[in-house]
């Protein structure tokens, strides 16, 4: 169980690189579905995983909670508490062509139309494992472009848009 709090913290820390939030919430169960949604009650993350992760790195708060007691009301942005993140971690899945080689899935959301999922891969380097790399698997992240349409700019004058109207025969 020590070996996979450990794996699993590497990817945990992996997918939190470049994320700003002290609050980070784990679910406490092995998470399944194509987006990670599921948890399976019946696997539990390894216990240590959040000890393990709180004692590299003392700039968060981890906790182990499931989305409904770490994230908001969606209709209301789903946003999750104190400006956190909520993490899946999915099972670690053995490389079929090479056994020195495992894969572990995992999605972090932040807020409703913000979240990604990616597969992390995994490689034994003598005793230890070392990650090599991640393939991005879907992304929810919702990009708002605003712009005012150019019927709206008042700024715009009416001999303007004659001119251009006439550009354009």
């Amino acid at each position: 169980m020590e070996e996979q709090a450990a794996l699993y913290a590497q990817v945990a820390k992996a997918l939190l690189k470049g994320e700003v939030a002290t609050y980070v919430y784990i679910s406490p169960y092995i998470a399944q579905g194509d987006r990670l949604d599921d948890p399976n009650e019946g696997q539990p993350l390894p216990q240590s995983l959040i000890s393990t992760l709180q004692s590299s790195d003392d700039s968060r708060k981890y906790s182990a909670i499931g989305f409904s007691q770490a994230v908001g009301a969606l209709e209301d942005g789903g946003e999750v508490e104190n400006g956190g993140l909520f993490l899946t971690l999915g099972a670690i899945a053995a490389d079929p062509t090479n056994p020195d080689a495992l894969s572990i899935r995992a999605s972090i959301y932040r807020k409703a139309g913000s979240a990604e999922g990616y597969s992390y891969h995994l490689v034994r380097d003598g005793s230890a494992w070392k990650l090599t790399g991640a393939t991005q698997e879907w992304n929810d992240n919702i990009k708002v472009a605003t712009c005012t349409p150019p019927w709206k700019d008042t700024s715009v004058a009416s001999d303007d848009l004659l001119d251009i109207g006439l550009a354009l025969r």
